[in-house]
């Protein structure tokens, strides 16, 4: 009984110990699954935590982004308002324009309408393109659309809306211009491109005259060389030029020996062309301020002055001048100033009256010296004999390098100005005379019948040119 009782509480020591045991490890697993549940719960709290962070700061990134884009369009929106407002203070800054720019302008204007004038089946229109993209300042190559039309080599005018450059490229890749040179700031892309050669190497042409056949659409002496005499004549009108002289002046023979073509000058004709060129380019010595300006389309026929013959008429006009009224209002300092822009006798302008005379023609009432414009109308009749003389065999020269003809004997002051109104400025010119021109010139000048061959002017004119 004894070993049976001890033998139970054995085992029901071991049962307690079997039960302590598993309470222990139910209490451990417990343990261990709290813990468990705790990281995880720590995880997923940290994960969703993490997850709210990322959220909250890819709402933050994309509102700065949004707030960056719509700072940058503002600062774009303000840099253009501001350069808009800059042009517009700039073009409101700028000095109006002079009366004389204004006419120049109106006139350019004029010309520009009379392009539908101008047949352009017959003389072509010159090659053109669109920049195909932007060109910076400098540029050395620049891309066209289509360059197909265009020499491997040339000139050619870039426009926008801004106004225009003139530039020249030595070689040609596709559709793009290399070697280039002229670029003088940025043109965008679909700014016209125009084919342009140099018009002003053509004597007779200087720079408002190219400017008015370029605002009527020819700019290349293909277009010159094309034209016929119709065209002549229509071109002669359109840039309101002096009568006859785009025919006079051989624009036609001249842009076709600049092409390669083989034409013959009228060396006379071109001596007179370059002689107004010259003329033109003093117009900047004149003030225009005093005696006012004026255009071809409103002038008044000078030849109506005593003293102005058709090319003393030309040379004032290639000044400027083509108004009575600018005429009456010259100061003797003016008056001095286009007696040598003109390249005339010194002191005929004053001495002929004209300003006397243009006085009276506006209606003023003013005096003349009825001798000094006896002079005038004599000087006016021997000009007009000029087509006379045979040029050909004496030669043509100017007033810019005369000789003073009075260190001929038997050629006074007011016989030297006769020779000057009838071309003759050079001692050469007399030397070359033959006996017939001899006779024709004294005729000419109205001297005493045979004073010329009696005081030998040819003889005395080899020996100053030897």
């Amino acid at each position: 009984e004894a070993a049976a009782a001890a033998k139970e509480a054995e085992e029901e020591e071991a049962a307690a110990a079997a039960l302590l045991a598993k309470e222990e490890e139910e209490k451990a697993a417990k343990k261990k699954a709290d813990a468990e549940a705790k990281k995880a719960k720590e995880a997923e709290e940290k994960a969703a935590k993490e997850a709210k962070e990322a959220e909250a700061k890819k709402k933050a990134e994309e509102e700065a982004a949004a707030a960056a884009l719509l700072a940058k369009e503002e600062e774009e929106k303000a840099a253009k308002e501001a350069e808009a407002k800059k042009k517009a203070e700039a073009k409101k800054a700028k000095k109006p324009a002079s009366a004389k720019e204004a006419k120049k302008q109106e006139e350019l204007q004029r010309v520009k309408e009379r392009a539908k004038t101008i047949d352009f089946k017959v003389i072509g229109t010159a090659s053109s393109s669109e920049l195909k993209s932007e060109v910076k300042k400098g540029a050395k190559t620049l891309e066209v659309a289509d360059a197909s039309e265009f020499a491997e080599r040339g000139s050619a005018q870039i426009t926008d809306e801004d106004g225009s450059s003139v530039i020249a490229w030595t070689g040609k890749d596709g559709n793009k211009l290399t070697g280039v040179t002229g670029v003088k700031r940025v043109y965008g892309a679909a700014s016209i491109v125009v084919v342009k050669d140099d018009l002003q190497v053509i004597k007779g042409v200087g720079p408002f005259i190219e400017e008015k056949l370029n605002a009527l659409g020819i700019t290349t002496y293909r277009q010159i060389a094309n034209m016929n005499a119709k065209l002549e004549k229509q071109v002669n009108e359109a840039i309101e030029f002096f009568p006859g002289r785009v025919a006079r002046d051989q624009w036609v023979a001249q842009a076709k020996i600049l092409l390669g073509e083989d034409v013959k000058l009228d060396e006379k004709a071109l001596k007179q062309a370059e002689e107004l060129e010259r003329v033109a380019k003093k117009a900047e010595k004149i003030d225009f301020k005093t005696i006012g300006v004026a255009s071809a389309s409103d002038r008044d026929n000078l030849q109506e002055l005593k003293g102005i013959g058709p090319f003393i008429e030309e040379k004032l006009n290639a000044l400027g001048i083509f108004k009575f009224e600018q005429i009456a209002r010259m100061t003797s300092k003016i008056e001095d100033e286009v007696n040598i822009a003109i390249e005339f006798f010194p002191g005929r302008v004053k001495r002929d009256q004209w300003v006397a005379q243009a006085k009276i023609k506006i209606g003023e009432d003013v005096e003349l010296d009825q001798k000094a414009l006896e002079k005038a109308e004599e000087l006016e009749r021997v000009a007009k004999k000029a087509e006379k003389i045979d040029f050909g065999t004496i030669g043509v020269a100017s007033a810019t390098d005369k000789d003073n003809l009075q260190e001929l004997k038997g050629i006074g002051p007011f016989i030297e100005e006769k020779l000057n109104a009838l071309g003759i400025y050079k001692f050469e010119q007399i030397a070359k005379m033959t006996s017939k021109i001899e006779d024709e010139v004294n005729i000419a000048i109205e001297f005493f019948p045979g004073r010329v061959k009696r005081d030998e002017w040819v003889k005395q004119a080899k020996e100053r040119t030897k």
